[in-house]
């Protein structure tokens, strides 16, 4: 013991066992007489140099006991074999899809000029720097199709063996003019909610200063033609409904010095921009049952008051139709957030031009609290996933609301989880991802997505994503790329994600980019264009 060394070891005690041995027992190692220490008739030590490990190979070590009797053992093999390496970094960590074909530069221990190395389990010709790097050559090829890539170094043996597998992300091409504001939300639920934002842009985060309010689960909406971006209500330090609004001003990169009063105070609330460009913001107030709703006005940067709710909701989903009008479905009638909710089923619609909400002719299929809602290229709407109650938890099920014939209709094909606290993003192609959320409930998010394709009405698995997340953020790029951002992974004890990641429509895989400064859920995130 040991029963080996890397070649190059320094000097080391080998341990030797067995019977028989003797005070006057003599040890070689390599043919070459070593000082044996007896320890007992069942143990012997020998001291090995530098030089007895410095070349690869096996030596015999052979034990001998003087006369009478006495003679030499069986001969056992000490190993000195190379070592097996480990990779510690590459550089670099990641391309865009498409860029000049680099050198990788792998940094580690234990690399040798006999080294090789696969990228994707490929073999590529590895460049002996040191001990401690290597370089290959990607190929143009290697960096064509988004995804992550294996990076391993294997050693000959004796010894030897692979190394610990690093990950090459080739991330999708972001648009140069692509950005998102990311706001609020909250790191863990011990700690008070945050005033912070940070911007997403070039494939990276950076720091867009401090709202006037610390929110959770607000809303933020793009308006005025893309120059501002409207922050409302949520949840402040104690859980309660905010009363106020701020905006953020797209060309300064900065946000309001003062908020601007609500009529009623909101959170598990929805904001609409409608047609008209003014903003709809509808849900309970606070947690009493008052149907509050309430417009905002960019051209003179007031709210003002507008139809009562048929239902007092809140955690609903509201989406802007083609006709002009907003659709309201599910939601909760009793708390906000919570898994437990008592799901609705009701359904609503709101005319600004009469600024009356009207329930729809058929209500949902089935109750549903925090589901998604998502116009579709036809006009029609998907409504997907969500918490039924208590015992039901989330649901995999979804519908198609149809506005010409006012009504909604099952789909018989279903995702492949149940979601709840997930997200919904059309993509250029017209298909629907949907992604991450809460699958079971009490559990743990999911990592899991899918995509819903409208000429077929059927889901089918895609991704998945990096990691697992729920009350994340997703926000179209523009270009079939789809920015996912923070969440947590479960509801009890929950810590905001920092890791963010991007979905490439053309290939269906999620890469990571980022990360946030500040690891963040139940966040409100805009385009900034």
């Amino acid at each position: 013991s040991p029963p080996s060394a890397t070649a190059g070891a320094a000097g080391q005690t080998l341990t030797i066992n067995g019977s028989g041995f003797m005070a006057t027992s003599t040890v070689t190692y390599n043919g070459v007489p070593h000082t044996a220490a007896f320890v007992s008739a069942t143990q012997l030590t020998i001291q090995l140099t530098a030089a007895d490990q410095a070349m690869l190979g096996s030596y015999a070590v052979i034990v001998t006991n003087p006369p009478p009797g006495g003679g030499a053992s069986a001969s056992v093999s000490f190993t000195v074999g190379n070592p097996v390496p480990v990779i510690s970094g590459l550089m670099p960590a990641s391309v865009t899809a498409g860029t000049a074909a680099p050198t990788l530069t792998i940094s580690g221990s234990g690399f040798l000029s006999s080294s090789s190395v696969t990228y994707n389990s490929v073999p590529h010709t590895a460049t002996f720097v040191s001990a401690s790097q290597l370089t290959i050559s990607l190929t143009t090829a290697d960096q064509a199709t988004v995804g992550s890539y294996s990076v391993v170094v294997t050693n000959p043996s004796p010894g030897g063996g692979a190394s610990n597998t690093a990950t090459f992300t080739v991330a999708p091409v972001v648009p140069a003019t692509a950005a998102v504001l990311v706001v609020g939300g909250q790191t863990t639920a011990s700690m008070a909610p945050l005033t912070s934002g940070e911007i997403f842009a070039s494939s990276a985060f950076t720091s867009a200063g401090n709202m006037s309010a610390a929110r959770y689960r607000p809303t933020a909406s793009l308006i005025s033609a893309g120059a501002t971006i409207l922050i409302t209500g949520g949840a402040n330090a104690s859980g309660g409904a905010i009363n106020t609004a701020e905006t953020f001003q797209v060309a300064s990169k900065t946000f309001s010095t003062a908020t601007v009063s609500m009529l009623c105070a909101h959170k598990g609330h929805t904001a609409t921009v409608l047609q008209n460009g003014k903003v709809l913001i509808a849900g309970r107030t606070g947690i009493t049952i008052t149907p509050c709703a309430e417009l905002y006005d960019p051209v003179t940067g007031t709210f003002t008051r507008t139809g009562n709710m048929t239902t007092p909701v809140s955690d609903h989903a509201a989406v802007l139709l083609a006709n002009g009008k907003v659709l309201i479905v599910g939601g909760s009638v009793d708390r906000s957030g919570c898994i437990s909710c008592t799901a609705t089923s009701g359904a609503e619609l709101y005319d600004p031009g009469t600024g009356t909400f009207t329930a729809t002719s058929h209500t949902l299929v089935g109750a549903r609290s925090s589901p998604t809602a998502t116009l579709l290229p036809s006009g029609k709407v998907l409504v997907a996933g969500g918490g039924v109650t208590p015992s039901g938890g989330p649901v995999r099920t979804a519908e198609l609301y149809d506005p010409v014939a006012d009504t909604f209709t099952s789909i018989a094909s279903t995702m492949s989880v149940e979601r709840q606290f997930h997200t919904a993003t059309l993509l250029p192609n017209g298909k629907v991802l949907l992604a991450g959320g809460l699958n079971n409930a009490g559990s743990v998010a999911t990592a899991t997505a899918d995509l819903y394709d409208p000429a077929t009405n059927t889901f089918h698995a895609t991704g998945p994503m990096a990691s697992t997340r729920m009350h994340h953020t997703a926000t179209s790029l523009g270009n079939g790329v789809i920015l996912i951002v923070g969440g947590t992974m479960q509801p009890t004890s929950p810590l905001g994600e920092t890791s963010a990641e991007l979905y490439d429509s053309t290939s269906g895989v999620f890469t990571l980019t980022g990360p946030l400064a500040t690891g963040r859920y139940g966040a409100a995130a805009s385009p900034l264009q």
